[in-house]
Order: structure tokens, then C-alpha cells, then sequence
């Protein structure tokens, strides 16, 4: 989503190169584990620092963090090495 939002506004051929489209499957791939998967929506509501409007959001299934697909994710995510 960050990469289509600022295609053409940071000059010359810079292109984002985070966010792959395999999720954490692009780590696990180079022998790293994703040992903790916390989806940023839902961390904020289990630390009750998510906007009320924000709140039922939370309720909603996560993406799978393997494939996510165009559905845009964020999580915060720990490695360890395989």
C-alpha cells in the first residue's frame, strides 16, 4: 500500500523494496523462524491504546502473515534463526 502511495513521488528509479508479497514467508525462506506474529490492529486493542472508532476493527480476522496478499497488513513480528 506504501508502495503505491508514493510511486512517482520519491524521483528517479527508488523503489520500495520492503513489504514482499509473500509476508513472512520471505524471511522463512532466507532460514529465519517467525517465532511471534502480533498483527499491529489487534496488538494495539490488547494494549488498549487503539481510537474508539478503531475498536471493532480489531474484531475482524488478521491476514494470514504467510500470504497476505493485496489486503494491506502490518504486524510486528520477532525472528529467530532456524
Amino acid at each position: 500500500m506504501l508502495r503505491r502511495h508514493t510511486e512517482g513521488r520519491i524521483g528517479g528509479d527508488a523503489t520500495m523494496r520492503f513489504a514482499p508479497d509473500n509476508g513472512v514467508a520471505f524471511y522463512e525462506a532466507l532460514g529465519w523462524r517467525a517465532e511471534i506474529v502480533r498483527p499491529l490492529l489487534q496488538e494495539a486493542a490488547r494494549l488498549r491504546r487503539l481510537p474508539l472508532f478503531l475498536r471493532p476493527f480489531a474484531l475482524l480476522p488478521a491476514a494470514n502473515p504467510r500470504k497476505p496478499g493485496r489486503q494491506p497488513w502490518s504486524a510486528i513480528v520477532r525472528l529467530d534463526r532456524a
